[in-house]
């Protein structure tokens, strides 16, 4: 009887994959470098997007501590949620 190892799966499996790797002949699609360069500058524009959210939420802790607002001790409501709902509130005021 042959005591099997833990690593004769791990090996096995390798093979086979190694095996399906080289015999994929996907070729790259002429397109390929377009979809590259659109895809990067989603990916830029999307992180760009993120540092000014960041940015915009740091604005408005600022403002709900300086307004000295109490409405972010409920529970579900947050500093962005606090700000909207106090902005609605005073744009009601001014009407």
């Amino acid at each position: 009887m042959k005591i099997v190892g833990h690593n004769s799966f791990l090996v096995k499996s390798c093979k086979i994959i190694s095996d399906a790797v080289k015999c994929d002949h996907t070729e790259a699609k002429e397109y390929q470098n377009y979809r590259d360069v659109i895809t990067r500058g989603l990916v830029k524009d999307l992180q760009h997007y993120d540092e000014e959210l960041k940015s915009v939420d740091k604005k408005l802790e600022q403002m709900y501590h300086v307004l000295g607002c109490t409405l972010a001790t409920i529970p579900g409501m947050n500093i962005t949620t606090t700000n909207m709902a106090t902005a609605r509130l005073k744009a009601i005021q001014v009407l």
